[in-house]
């Protein structure tokens, strides 16, 4: 990959966070190569210069990262998501969701690093609590805040459901507070939803299908499994708006839900519960679901339901198009480097027009970031042939040059040639 000049979408991403670095402007030039790490998919520092001749040096470039502050960076990015929407975000078009992800990596010295359970089995590595906005109507998720899980041994250790909670309160604060928080069955505690309606937000998840419910508070209630629960209830058939594109092709057939009050142990409170069935006749449910807001249909908790696997989508667009979590840097910096600028390009590439990027329509992401990488490219070509004596392509030569093979780039080759010319 080369990059001979820095693509305008990179240019604006930068000038809307110029600041994260550190107040000096020569920051400017390695903030843009760090952006242009992620979207080319570059593997290291001296990757990055070695594809970019127009950054720094790599020493520079780690200075760079030791001087970006996460959560700092995530205030704006949340200021920038709420003025694109100008504040108007409803319940019925938004939602909150929270998930974590698996982000396997090996070093005594990276952030958080250990030993962690996944739906894949065990892996060595970060676990990274994430909260999203949803846009149910434009179908896609825009990331809000992160944050490292940590292990008991970790003397600030604190649970992912605490961290959850600390995440929503810095939503609220942002201008995200009121809408409801969709969680997958891991979520599922009484405490971590008595913390939510704390909040004045309304939980809104699935539960597991082991747990332990009754339809009615009465003493003599007993406590059965959900699917006991549901079996003999009327089932109807919904449609949400995540699956109507698919139904109509054909792809998916309806869902069938049934509907009722149901209460869980250490929560003195009643939920709206939702059983949802692949037919209208089936014996295993798909998932159970519950709300706080005794308000809520069941075809608008199925839709909220369905809404939270845009966040599975999103760390799959991380994950496979922007490096998310790669930076091969130690140190809580580079980690934090590692998912915040992803995050930089992807909410750029979701609401920027694409014209910033040189695309003529907005597609997938991943679609999107091979264009831009194309791009990129064919321009580099064209400066190289049409300015093959220019200070960039020397330098680009000289940081390029055989001898520095499996050694750190540096700029004396390129400058010494480039004196001999001049």
């Amino acid at each position: 990959m080369l990059c001979c000049s820095v693509p305008t979408g990179i240019r604006k991403v930068a000038d809307r966070f110029k600041d994260l670095c550190s107040g000096r402007l020569e920051l400017y030039n390695n903030q843009c190569a760090l952006l242009c790490l992620f979207l080319f998919g570059l593997d290291t520092l001296s990757a990055t210069v070695r594809a970019c001749p127009w950054s720094h040096s790599v020493s520079e470039l780690s200075r760079a990262i030791d001087g970006i502050d996460g959560n700092r960076s995530m205030r704006r990015l949340r200021q920038r998501i709420l003025r694109h929407y100008k504040g108007d975000l409803n319940k019925a078009e938004f939602c909150l969701a929270i998930d974590d992800t698996a982000n396997p990596r090996y070093g005594k010295t990276i952030f958080r690093c250990g030993s962690w359970g996944g739906s894949g089995g065990m892996y060595f590595g970060q676990k990274i609590i994430v909260l999203v906005l949803v846009d149910i109507k434009s179908d896609f998720a825009l990331p809000l805040s992160f944050k490292f899980a940590t292990k008991k041994s970790d003397p600030k250790y604190k649970s992912a459901l605490d961290f959850s909670i600390d995440m929503l309160e810095e939503a609220k604060v942002s201008g995200f507070g009121g809408l409801p928080v969709v969680c997958d069955s891991w979520f599922d505690s009484a405490d971590f939803m008595r913390k939510i309606m704390a909040l004045g937000m309304t939980y809104a998840g699935e539960i597991k299908a082991s747990r332990k419910v009754r339809s009615n508070p009465g003493k003599y209630v007993s406590w059965v499994k959900p699917k006991e629960l549901f079996s003999k209830l009327p089932r109807i058939k919904t449609i949400t708006r995540c699956d109507r594109q698919e139904i109509k092709k054909g792809k998916k057939s309806p869902k069938s839900i049934a509907t009722s009050p149901i209460h869980i142990r250490c929560l003195k409170k009643t939920l709206r519960g939702i059983a949802v069935y692949n037919r209208k006749n089936g014996i295993k449910a798909f998932g159970y679901y519950v709300s706080t807001d005794l308000s809520m249909t069941g075809a608008k908790l199925w839709e909220l339901a369905r809404a939270r696997w845009r966040i599975e989508r999103l760390f799959r667009d991380l994950k496979q198009n922007l490096s998310f979590g790669r930076l091969p840097c130690g140190g809580e910096a580079g980690s934090d480097v590692a998912v915040v600028i992803p995050f930089l390009l992807l909410v750029s590439l979701r609401l920027d027009p694409p014209q910033n990027w040189g695309l003529g329509k907005a597609d997938v992401i991943g679609t999107m970031v091979r264009q831009i990488r194309e791009i990129s490219l064919e321009k580099s070509i064209v400066d190289i042939l049409a300015k093959p004596k220019s200070r960039v392509v020397v330098q680009l030569k000289g940081r390029r040059s055989k001898m520095r093979v499996a050694k750190k780039p540096v700029n004396r080759p390129a400058e010494g040639s480039w004196a001999l010319q001049g």
